[in-house]
Parts: structure tokens; sequence; C-alpha cells
């Protein structure tokens, strides 16, 4: 399926006009198209895998989704990426995840380049900003551990890595509401000689 000249030229405005999450409205008012024509040639875009429908109307171009990880964070806001994905963003592992990891608390309708994993507000935090917002080495690991993402074996060897602030880490597990989860999530640092 070839890309017509219309549609090269869409993203080239995109492009040009450094839009990184746009809406069908974004592209109506720098092209004077009609709103049903540029939502054909969205769709058009999107089935030949040059856009990604994101939700309620964002998108973004399919080449800069992977590697400029704001504008999955502000679709899915609140957001902040964790797990895999954070682990590959502070080089502690070399595996690249297939897909980007983000923590919200509110669910929402993935799409195939996300892994969305929902905690509740009194986890939702552990996070910086890196002109996206992205957990915390110590965030990372808890969530790995919260998810089930993650084998010990595994973690040992991160952990051999980096240093880790105990006092920071015991202050996520601290937020915990169920003291039966609470629990389980300090026998899982112990199982790794992680004494918080």
């Amino acid at each position: 399926m070839g890309i017509s000249g219309t549609e090269l030229s869409v993203i080239d405005l995109i492009k040009r006009n450094k839009l990184g999450l746009f809406k069908v409205g974004d592209i109506v008012k720098l092209t004077g198209f009609k709103r049903q024509k540029v939502y054909n040639i969205f769709k058009g875009l999107n089935r030949k895998g040059l856009v990604i429908r994101l939700k309620a109307g964002k998108y973004v171009l399919a080449d800069s989704a992977e590697s400029d990880l704001k504008y999955f964070t502000t679709a899915f806001a609140p957001a902040y990426v964790s797990l895999w994905s954070a682990l590959a963003y502070h080089g502690l592992t070399e595996q690249v995840p297939q897909k980007i990891h983000l923590v919200s608390t509110r669910h929402q309708r993935p799409i195939s380049q996300i892994e969305l994993h929902i905690v509740g507000k009194n986890l939702f935090t552990g996070y910086e900003n890196y002109g996206f917002p992205i957990a915390t080495i110590e965030k990372t690991i808890f969530d790995l551990l919260w998810f089930n993402q993650i084998n010990l074996k595994t973690l040992e060897e991160i952990l051999k890595q980096v240093p880790i602030n105990k006092s920071r880490l015991s202050g996520f597990i601290k937020r915990i509401s169920s003291h039966k989860k609470k629990t389980e999530m300090y026998n899982k640092f112990r199982k790794v000689d992680l004494v918080l």
C-alpha cells in the first residue's frame, strides 16, 4: 500500500510544525481541509502504520512514538513510565521492551504499543520528570515486584548494578493499605537479601 501525495504532505506538515501529539483539529487549522478529509487521511495513515491513534482523537507519528515517551505519558495521563521501560531507560537492562510500560491510576483503553498497569492513588508516586514522568530506580523495582513482572534471580542481578535507597523503597511499601500485601512485598525483598 503506497502513500499518497496528500498523506506525505500531512506527515511533512506535522514534522515541520514539531507536533508530537496532535488532533484532527490541529491539521484542519494548518491545512484548511475539512475535518472528514483529515480524519480519512489519519485513518489511512493509521492503517499503513505511519500514525498511531492513541485515545480521544489524539495521534502521534509512528516513527517518533517509541523514542519519545513524553507523548504516551501525556496521552494516558496521569501516567509515568515504569517497569521494563524504566529499567531500560536507566540502563539496568540490555533488553529492549516490545511495549512501553506505563503505570496509571485510570483504567483506559490501551493501544498495541502500550502495556498499562493500574495502581491506586496511594501508590502513584516515586517518579521524576525527565521531560516525561519516569519511575525512580527504587519505584521501578517496587513496580516490577508489585506487578510480578520480574523473577528474583534477575532482580538480584539488577540490585548488584546500582545502589538502592532502602528508606525510599520502604516508603513505597508503607503506602500499601493491605497488611497482607505489605507483608508479601517485604518478604519478596528479603528473598533477595534486601532487608528494609
